[in-house]
């Protein structure tokens, strides 16, 4: 399942599979790794929308060795049809990677370019590391206190949660119900033992916060 979900991730953030294809993509991890900055918090990004446009030439050539790429290697490789019909990155979010692989940590992995959403990474998925950093992204979001926080007796969650109630209820990752998530990364979420207790003990009340549909460019 791992591999299948690398390869809509790839899709997403770097580039499809092709025999000219850089499979190490060194040009989409030089431009993130330049771009994209993590905050001194380590759970937070901002990304420096101003320097990609700056570096537009190297983005294009990302762009055009992507749609370079003819149908029929295409095909050899991918596991969903994308050419000959209009798709679009809801259709790859909603579609794809929800309904067919079921890893509710892709919520921590697909960004949608806002402060409210988990952070943007700045490296490619690659399948020799998928596992941890789907892990690494999810821990990154839930350490998060502007996004996911204990306060006043209360936990306080993303409203990716609800949103997406269903997607952390399917028994996957050990997740039968959304507190199961709560309880697994509590120690993330409060450095206080009793109220990490009552997070494994889902006797916390939950409300979700608004999300900030800021966008998430440098110097917000």
């Amino acid at each position: 399942m791992i591999k299948r979900l690398l390869a809509c991730l790839l899709l997403l953030l770097s580039g499809l599979a092709h025999a000219q294809f850089d499979h190490r993509h060194a040009a989409w991890n030089g431009l993130v790794g330049k771009h994209v900055r993590w905050l001194p918090d380590n759970t937070q990004s901002q990304v420096d929308y101003a320097g990609f446009q700056r570096d537009r030439g190297a983005l294009k050539q990302v762009l055009d060795a992507m749609s370079a790429v003819p149908q029929a290697e295409f095909d050899n490789w991918m596991l969903f049809r994308l050419f000959g019909e209009p798709r679009h990155l809801d259709w790859i979010e909603h579609e794809q990677l929800r309904p067919l692989y079921k890893d509710p940590r892709i919520h921590a992995a697909v960004n949608c370019a806002s402060i409210g959403c988990p952070a943007l990474r700045n490296e490619a998925f690659a399948a020799v590391k998928l596992e941890a950093q789907l892990e690494d992204g999810m821990q990154r979001f839930l350490a998060d206190r502007t996004r996911n926080r204990v306060r006043d007796g209360r936990l306080e969650v993303s409203a990716i949660f609800k949103w997406f109630q269903e997607d952390f209820e399917r028994g996957e990752q050990g997740f039968a119900k959304v507190e199961d998530v709560f309880a697994k990364y509590a120690a993330l979420l409060s450095d206080k033992p009793e109220e990490q207790a009552r997070l494994r003990s889902r006797t916390l009340p939950v409300t979700h916060l608004d999300d900030d549909w800021s966008l998430n460019g440098v110097g917000r």
